[in-house]
């Protein structure tokens, strides 16, 4: 046999076989990205919290008031601000003009998701809902729901 052929016949060789190890690695890749996409199942959005919440309540979520605002959640008895626990401050002002508008018990569901650490935003707006007679719940990352 050719000294040419020989060498082009191995390297035809050499190139399949790193076309095949390509494709196994890239393969490999997908099926970890796939996976990780199945296993991580806590990137809810705002919106997934609330309908969860609302399902627990019985409330109706984006309620319209007559000002164009929304009611994140309604029920007969609490008009429900839900927010991320860190964004606590603009929640209570929410919970607060949706009560007024809305005749019915101001409520604060804290999003306990995206931080190490929610103590001091708890402790912070457990003066102000004292005060003002506040109803507060959490949610966490695993859609567990608690009244604070």
């Amino acid at each position: 046999m050719n000294y040419k052929l020989l060498k082009m016949k191995y390297y035809i060789i050499f190139i399949g076989f790193i076309f095949i190890i390509a494709i196994i690695i890239l393969s490999s890749f997908i099926n970890i990205q796939q996976c990780t996409t199945k296993i991580n199942l806590k990137n809810y959005k705002e919106s997934d919290y609330q309908k969860e919440f609302a399902k627990w309540i019985d409330g109706t979520t984006e309620f319209l008031l007559d000002d164009g605002s929304r009611v994140d959640i309604l029920t007969k008895i609490y008009a429900i601000e839900i927010d991320y626990a860190h964004k606590w401050a603009e929640g209570v002002g929410q919970a607060l003009f949706y009560s007024l508008k809305t005749k019915r018990i101001p409520g604060l569901v804290l999003i306990l998701a995206k931080r190490k650490s929610y103590q001091k935003y708890i402790e912070r707006v457990f003066i102000i809902v004292q005060e003002y007679n506040i109803t507060i719940w959490t949610i966490d990352e695993n859609l567990n729901i608690k009244e604070i």
